[in-house]
């Protein structure tokens, strides 16, 4: 029992840190989505290849994002049900996951999954949207001139 339950408190620690690496990396992401946008914005009619560039900077980071975000909440999900099949098992002295996953899903989660899910694809859109934007506009420029 007493190793069972080292094993389970050092994968819990893990799981902490893996939570906190996927809030490290959704505001760190967010960021950053936020400032290339800002500047691709703010380039547009005086810079318009420079602001080309950034559009697609902020497509491939909000991709990293996405694909950072479902690696590490895959991972964590993975961790949390071995984590909850221990406690199930009573291999540890402890029902804390199983008992808290109840309350989890007793609260209503899904807009604030949905956001995290859906805000990395909404950068994606933008990004690509406005490197097309962009590309429209100097190829009109440059039919006009």
């Amino acid at each position: 029992m007493d190793d069972d339950f080292s094993i389970y408190q050092l994968n819990v620690q893990s799981a902490d840190k893996l939570d906190e690496r996927r809030d490290a990396a959704v505001r760190s992401h967010g960021v950053m989505c936020i400032v290339l946008t800002t500047a691709a914005t703010g380039s547009f009619e005086m810079f318009p290849i420079l602001s080309a560039v950034l559009w697609v900077f902020l497509a491939a980071v909000a991709l990293a994002w996405l694909a950072s975000l479902r690696s590490l909440t895959a991972k964590l999900s993975a961790k949390s049900q071995l984590l909850m099949e221990m406690e199930k098992n009573q291999e540890v002295p402890t029902s804390f996951l199983v008992r808290e996953r109840k309350k989890w899903e007793k609260l209503d989660k899904s807009p604030l999954h949905n956001a995290l899910q859906h805000t990395p694809i909404a950068f994606v859109v933008l990004g690509s949207c406005g490197f097309l934007g962009t590309l429209l506009f100097v190829a009109h420029n440059m039919i006009n001139c």
